[in-house]
């Protein structure tokens, strides 16, 4: 069963890490039927839960196969009930409750991850990327340098905004002249400059990004590029970001767009039936305002 399981979960990730050969459709496809496999095989597995439950988030946000959130929860707090010391599964929900807008539950949730086993390098960065999406910005680079001392290598591009905010112009543009990124472009400083003016049009720079990367919004860029642009206007980048609460996407979340992926996803029913974040409020009964 727990074999079944951690198939079901490479072919889940697999997609966000590397090229596949497959779509990501086709990829959650194969993930759900190896978790029913591990199940059938052993009902209280942990793992199979934990992963059922982020096969069905991760196909949720990409808008492949729409899921109620409630169940997504569900099957998470089943997981981490038989085990609650399982830190993928911990991280998951994380990221779960990061996108639908619970800041302080998936801080918790990463925070639990870290004191279990503090070199478990996922938790420590979806930990400095809340911390950011919170506004504590300070505590993020704080733990971003934390990581970085520590030797942590998984730099997906969720450091921008928190970087441009503290003025740290230098790690920033090293940031996007990343291989995997900009290398060889000749605009990085409007880009820092960009992040600093968030109000102002950046069409033309977006759209001369998007010109040298040439086609690459693929995997490679799953996280990179949308986390550098959607910022500045390329609103049509954000699926399966996961972390849009950070001040830098204050522009987006005023958007029709925002409001739109908010309801495609069913976040928007999971907060008319349990209740809106701290920084979201309803307008009447068919939409909403954050801030």
């Amino acid at each position: 069963a727990r074999a079944w399981a951690v198939r079901a979960a490479v072919n889940a990730l697999m997609p966000d890490y590397g090229k596949v050969s497959m779509t990501r459709a086709e990829m959650y496809q194969r993930a759900s039927e190896f978790t029913r496999t591990a199940l059938d095989l052993d009902p209280d597995n942990a793992l199979a839960f934990g992963v059922r439950a982020m096969v069905q988030a991760v196909a949720n946000a990409n808008l492949i196969a729409p899921k109620n959130q409630v169940e997504i929860f569900s099957n998470f707090d089943r997981a981490l009930a038989i085990d609650p010391k399982s830190q993928s599964i911990l991280m998951w929900r994380g990221i779960q409750y990061r996108r639908v807008g619970r800041l302080r539950d998936a801080l918790a949730d990463f925070e639990a991850c870290v004191v279990i086993d503090s070199a478990y390098r996922p938790c420590q960065t979806n930990r400095y990327v809340t911390l950011h999406g919170m506004g504590r910005t300070e505590e993020a680079l704080d733990a971003y340098e934390s990581t970085l001392v520590e030797g942590n290598s998984f730099l997906g591009g969720f450091e921008y905004g928190m970087l441009a905010k503290m003025d740290q112009k230098i790690a920033f543009t090293i940031l996007t002249n990343s291989p995997r990124l900009l290398a060889g472009w000749g605009r990085h400083g409007d880009l820092y400059e960009a992040f600093h003016n968030l109000d102002a049009d950046h069409s033309e720079l977006v759209s001369e990004a998007r010109s040298f990367l040439n086609g690459k919004l693929d995997v490679d860029y799953v996280y990179a590029a949308p986390s550098l642009l959607v910022p500045i206007g390329a609103y049509d980048l954000i699926e399966s970001i996961g972390h849009l609460w950070a001040y830098e996407y204050k522009n987006y979340r005023q958007s029709p767009q925002f409001k739109n992926y908010m309801k495609r996803t069913g976040i928007f029913t999971y907060w008319k039936e349990t209740g809106f974040p701290p920084q979201c409020r309803p307008l009447g009964e068919d939409d909403f305002e954050c801030d």
